[in-house]
């Protein structure tokens, strides 16, 4: 069944709300990129927390490893002046219809013009050049449930494989652990990390 709110999240999501603009219309693509995400042994035996549904995908998709279980959803690209965000959420199971915005992921300005596609990811929003700010929450729709920090003693990167500014199609990985403000077990844990996460849009 379609979602009706295919683009809510697109909205709500307040870390990665940019206007769409295309000004510039150069496209930067690094001839030999080097991986820096993949497969990890996994460790966490952590049981019964959620893994939400993945919505239409429409214009793009996430699946990877959440905590020890896979886990998918939709992704979308927002375009800036010079710089451009990944907005990726999942949905609570369908009632009446309609399926409400549950999780969100969202790495905010990334440059397009990146020497290095391996990045590092912070929780601070004045993070370094060489730095992505990532955020992390559950709630439903608007109503903020659970809010998660990263853990910054993890080994957080965000992998650019690919990125057609023109084209708006973008490929790319992450990996990166997560600290809840709160806990809701066994629901939503305290920890939660995602393992060789792999992301496309726009293909």
């Amino acid at each position: 069944m379609k979602h009706p709110n295919t683009l809510v999240y697109f909205c709500l999501f307040t870390f990665c709300a940019l206007f769409a603009c295309q000004k510039d219309t150069e496209t930067f693509k690094m001839d030999d990129p080097i991986p820096c995400v993949g497969p990890e042994t996994i460790t966490d035996t952590t049981s019964g927390f959620l893994i939400f549904e993945k919505g239409t995908q429409e214009f793009g998709y996430f699946k990877g490893t959440k905590i020890n279980l896979t886990f998918e959803g939709s992704a979308v690209l927002i375009l800036n002046d010079t710089t451009f965000s990944i907005s990726m959420a999942s949905f609570w199971p369908e009632s009446q219809g309609y399926f409400a915005l549950a999780e969100q992921v969202g790495f905010n300005k990334i440059p397009f013009n990146y020497f290095n596609n391996c990045f590092e990811l912070t929780n601070n929003r004045y993070f370094k050049t060489d730095s992505i700010f990532v955020g992390y929450s559950v709630g439903n729709d608007d109503v903020g449930i659970l809010t998660y920090e990263l853990d910054i003693k993890a080994d957080n990167k965000l992998e650019i494989i690919s990125f057609d500014k023109e084209a708006k199609k973008l490929k790319a990985r992450f990996k990166a652990s997560f600290i809840g403000r709160e806990q809701y077990p066994p629901d939503l844990p305290k920890h939660a990390r995602f393992v060789d996460t792999y992301i496309e849009i726009g293909y």
